[in-house]
């Protein structure tokens, strides 16, 4: 996306909740967003794949309309 922020390490955390461990082992398991390489070992993650993220979990948590 063009507009997409690109977010460092300290937004992802408060803007997920989750603890910098946390999220390394998300990723490893291929449950999170990986991050793209800004230089060095500077990361950072795409803003949207972060909401998409948290908007899956959203949609998972709900439940199932009564039929």
């Amino acid at each position: 996306m063009a507009n997409d922020r690109l977010l460092r390490i300290g937004e992802v955390i408060e803007r997920t909740g989750l603890a910098r461990v946390t999220i390394h082992r998300l990723r490893k398991k291929g449950e999170f967003p990986e991050p793209l390489r800004a230089g060095g070992r500077a990361v950072r993650w795409r803003e949207s794949e972060i909401q998409g993220w948290m908007d899956s979990l959203s949609r998972a948590n709900k439940p199932a309309a009564a039929a």
